[in-house]
């Protein structure tokens, strides 16, 4: 794991642009290796600044929203 929060993606569904997840490093704790939501592109506010265990997760609970 890196130190920092150096891996970043963004999110689409369908053509769209939903999110930008980046994946928390070291200094984190526990949540490192988590994906977090820095930010989203629709009314899916809800989701802003969670975490999940793994991308899939992420990209699934994103498109649920």
């Amino acid at each position: 794991m890196a130190n920092g929060d150096d891996e970043a993606l963004l999110v689409f569904h369908e053509g769209r642009l939903l999110a930008v997840v980046s994946r928390l490093g070291d200094q984190h704790g526990d949540a490192a290796g988590l994906w977090f939501v820095e930010t989203v592109f629709s009314t899916i506010t809800s989701l802003l600044h969670e975490t999940f265990p793994d991308l899939a997760t992420t990209e699934a609970r994103l498109a649920q929203a």
